[in-house]
């Protein structure tokens, strides 16, 4: 096999899967126009797919019943316990069928590789799928839980805004009615200051026009008495 065609068939996969871009896909499309052995090796693909569709539907058909025998197979093989929550049943037909389709895939795997299995990295992704598979479960249960109670928690937390505002506008108030009477307090305690004030300045004002005019009064009464009598000629 020429070079050319070994890179044609490595790209036919994705042309098939149509993943191509439209130039690579006529680059394609034109070698096996041309090429007799690479549309023979197209058919070839074609009919394996066919062949692995074909047992996908088949087992398909009879998932259910398998699915119920490894779940009965595994509570035989499981000691009897405490009830555990109603969703725990649904989680363990999950994992039932997530085996059972990655054991189908492993062994059609199996029977088309040319190589080695390798066992540990089958384990591997047959754990990581499984984790996936319940991990996705539990999230949709979640969700759901949530937007059943979603309307008990919105009228909870209305009920709950409500009572704080309650609170806050009557310590609004209460606090309110406080501050008017310390001020109004203030303000009578001024208005009293400045009136006593008043009262100290209009008495020293008046205290000393009276020291002023007896002054005066004595000072006119001095010089009454040093003026000298006028005699009539």
């Amino acid at each position: 096999m020429n070079r050319p065609c070994r890179d044609i068939r490595e790209r036919i996969i994705d042309h098939m899967l149509g993943v191509l871009s439209a130039e690579q896909a006529q680059d394609v499309q034109s070698h096996l126009d041309a090429c007799q052995s690479c549309r023979q090796y197209v058919q070839a693909l074609t009919g394996q797919g066919d062949a692995l569709a074909a047992l996908g539907r088949k087992v398909q058909a009879d998932m259910n019943i398998r699915r119920d025998k490894a779940i009965e197979a595994f509570r035989r093989a499981t000691p009897a316990g405490p009830r555990v929550l109603p969703f725990v049943s649904r989680f363990v037909r999950t994992v039932a069928a997530a085996v059972l389709v990655l054991g189908v895939g492993i062994l059609i795997g199996r029977l088309t590789s040319r190589g080695v299995v390798d066992v540990e990295q089958l384990s591997a992704a047959l754990q990581s799928s499984i984790r996936h598979s319940v991990l996705a479960e539990m999230d949709d249960r979640l969700e759901s839980a949530l937007a059943g109670s979603e309307e008990r928690v919105a009228a909870a937390l209305v009920e709950q805004v409500r009572e704080d505002l309650h609170l806050f506008a009557t310590d609004l108030v209460s606090g309110t009615e406080t501050l008017v009477d310390q001020r109004f307090a203030e303000i009578v305690q001024l208005i009293e200051a400045a009136r006593q004030t008043d009262r100290r300045q209009v008495a020293r004002a008046l205290e000393q026009v009276r020291t002023q005019t007896g002054m005066g009064f004595l000072r006119l009464a001095a010089l009454t008495e040093e003026a000298p009598p006028r005699h009539n000629q």
